[in-house]
């Protein structure tokens, strides 16, 4: 039977990108101008959103992450999308940075601890 502290902990999560995602398409709209501007940052959360996985890997998960997000998926957005960095991008990447933070120490606390 699955845990109600895993449960609770997905449904926690489902919430915490719904959020950030609505907020940062608001933000989007207005930095970008457009509404494709606010289109393109849902698109690097939800790909940012992806790459937090990697951050399970224990010990160089987070390592893992941050060189997916800068060496492969920041180019090819920017390059496709035709968005420069600005504070907005900034903060996205360093918010989930700091949750494949967590998740890393996580897994890794665990894998040490067997």
């Amino acid at each position: 039977m699955v845990d109600d502290e895993i449960i609770f902990t997905s449904i926690a999560m489902m919430v915490f990108s719904a959020v950030i995602n609505a907020i940062a398409f608001a933000l989007g709209w207005f930095v970008y101008g457009s509404i494709e501007g606010g289109l393109i940052i849902i698109l690097l959360c939800a790909i940012y959103g992806t790459l937090t996985v990697l951050a399970i890997i224990p010990i160089i998960g987070l390592f893992a992450q941050l060189y997916a997000i800068l060496f492969i998926a920041w180019p090819a957005i920017s390059g496709s999308a035709m968005i420069e960095a600005s504070w907005l991008t900034t903060l996205i990447f360093v918010i989930y940075m700091l949750s494949g933070l967590v998740i890393t120490a996580t897994t890794t606390s665990r894998f040490l601890k067997e």
